[in-house]
Parts: C-alpha cells; structure tokens; sequence
C-alpha cells in the first residue's frame, strides 16, 4: 500500500510529521505538495489524503484557474485508482481570499472519505453542504493526536520559577494565535471581570495578528490595547513564536488554559493542555465544545462574558490531582490509536 500526503514535512507542523513518521513502520508513505503535482506515469497511490486545500498553493490568492488544474488533478489520481480522503481542520480557510470557499467545496465533493475531529463537524458539515455534495462521501472520526514530542520535565513550582511568577498567583494561559479583534475585546474583559486578586494572565500570542490600516478603528485599537498592556503586570504576552523547548513552562505555570474562540471548529490548543494535564475553560460550540463536556471540561455559551468569568473562577477551587485530562489523552488521542486508525480507514476495515 502506497499513500500520498499532500502536505510537505518539517513545516511547522508536529500533526503531519508524527503520522507520517509512524505510518512508514508499516506502509509506504510520501508527503510532498509537489508530489500531488506531478504527473508520472509509473507511480500510482493506493490513498491521497489532503490535509489543507490551501497548502497546494502556498497559503497564498488563488484564481479559477488554479482551482480548475487542482480539480484536474485530483482527478487524475482518482482515474489511476487513488481513493481521495480530505481530513477537515476548519469550517474555512484563515485566509480571506474568497475562493478558497469554492475550493472547499469542490475538494468535499471529489472526496471518496471525509475525516473529522468529532460527531459535531460530521453533522454540522452535512448541514452546511447539503445542496452541494453527495450523500455517498463516507465519514469518520480520528481525534488529533495528544502532543507527547514536546518536553515536559518541570513541574509548576520550576515553571514559574522559569518565568519569574510567585506560587500565590493564579494563572490562566491563552496559548496560540488570537486571530481575530472580537476575540481578544473577549478574552481581556472576562480577565478585568475576575475577583481574584491574584490573577495572572500569560498570553505569549495575544496580539500576534495585527489588522490592516484599513480597518482603522481595529488598528487603532489594537495599538493602543497593545500599549496599554505593555505597562500592566497582570498581563503577560511576547513577541514572535514561542519555541518548543519553551511550551512546558507556559503550560506547566498555569492554573487553568482559556480558549477565547467564537467561530472555531478545531483547535490543538486543548488537546496540548490535556497532554500537560490542564483544565480547559473554552466554549462550548464546535468540535472543541464537544471534547471538552465529554472529558468534563468546564464549557461557557460563545462571547458570553460573565459565563466565562464563573467558569473560570470555578476552576480555580478545582485540585490538580483531580483533574483527569491526561488520562482521556492517553486513552483516545495516543498516537497508536491515531495510527491504528488512520491505518484502519485506508485499508477499509474497522475496528
């Protein structure tokens, strides 16, 4: 069995370097966006699984041109045997350009099978394409893999240490991009709302999203916010990525990690906490809202700010030795079972 990733290795991205790596043990495994490209005639896929539509072209504008030679060529493998499998990591892409919706749809509807992260995509994608694709696309459930590549060798009193944070501080951590105003007006209004005096907030990306000039007053904002913050002690962000061998102590410093998302289907940002065995406060919506009620994470209606806020302060009477979250990590997101499964639906039999 031969399978083509259309995704490119050692690109930021842990997800397509860990599958691939643990499916070559056992298949044969190619992982090339150039690869998906190439028309030769002596090589044929068993299985071509694409990850982002988006990533074919450089996460860059596309044109009807370009979404025509991607349906040409999906097509071409499908016509040398290739089952066609998209895995679904958003509701659309993070860019703006309009016609990646249209590129979505017309990858959904040349896909053999449709991977999701939870019951709540399969059905909310059946919703939202019901016109459009048929109803002969199977669909399956594979959870992102819990995050075990990254270090985790201190505890909370040597992270804070590592951070400069005294031991009576009460930590919420909001971990990756915010990319989006709404949702960091969101996040800082339910952090000013909390009674805790000795609350803390570590956002290392709070404002890694800069909006355009031509959204005037969200940039103004934006400076000013940034400003504003700079010089509060409550508050702590940085510029730029955060390196691997520097996760551990954000995580581990924490009392409590917060999703501030409104519109979100996935994120790996709660799957990163349950390896560190934190509890999540995030919304309840999407696949994200699922994972969280089913492992008895504390979940709050989207932009509900005072909901939020008692979700959050419940959480800081809850003892670390209750929560469980790394236990439901390694009991549905370990990487065997991810791979089992991955190999489970390639080769058309379930478990």
């Amino acid at each position: 069995m031969r399978i083509l990733f259309t995704s490119n290795l050692k690109n930021n991205n842990s997800f397509i370097d860990g599958i691939v790596e643990r499916l070559r043990n056992q298949i044969v495994v190619d992982a090339s966006v150039d690869g998906f490209w190439k028309r030769n005639t002596h090589l044929n896929y068993d299985i071509v699984h694409m990850q982002w539509p988006e990533e074919l072209f450089q996460w860059k504008d596309i044109t009807h041109a370009d979404i025509e030679r991607m349906i040409k060529q999906i097509s071409y493998w499908k016509s040398r045997g290739a089952r066609f499998i998209v895995t679904r990591h958003n509701y659309k892409p993070h860019v703006l350009n309009n016609l990646y919706d249209l590129l979505y749809l017309e990858v959904y509807q040349l896909a053999d099978t449709i991977v999701h992260y939870s019951k709540y995509s399969i059905e909310e994608f059946k919703v939202r394409y019901s016109g459009f694709c048929c109803k002969k696309i199977e669909h399956k459930v594979i959870y992102l893999p819990w995050y075990t590549n990254l270090l985790n060798e201190c505890n909370m009193f040597e992270a804070r240490r590592y951070l400069n944070i005294s031991n009576d501080k009460k930590v919420i951590l909001i971990f990756g991009k915010i990319r989006h105003s709404h949702e960091r007006r969101f996040a800082l209004k339910v952090f000013r709302k909390l009674k805790n005096k000795k609350k803390l907030l570590i956002a290392p990306q709070l404002f890694s999203s800069t909006p355009s000039k031509m959204q005037i007053l969200d940039w103004i904002h934006f400076k000013l916010q940034k400003l504003l913050l700079s010089k509060n002690k409550s508050v702590l962000t940085m510029p730029g990525y955060l390196p691997d061998n520097e996760i551990q102590y954000y995580m581990n410093a924490a009392d409590v990690v917060f999703l501030p998302r409104f519109d979100v289907l996935n994120s790996g940002v709660h799957i990163l906490a349950f390896t560190f065995n934190k509890l999540v406060v995030g919304p309840k919506s999407g696949s994200v809202g699922e994972i969280l009620d089913s492992s008895q994470n504390p979940t709050f209606e989207v932009g509900n700010v005072n909901d939020a806020v008692s979700k959050i302060e419940k959480s800081f009477e809850v003892p670390a030795e209750q929560v469980q979250n790394y236990s439901f990590a390694k009991a549905h997101m370990n990487w065997s079972t991810v791979v089992s499964n991955h190999l489970n639906l390639y080769k058309g039999t379930n478990k």
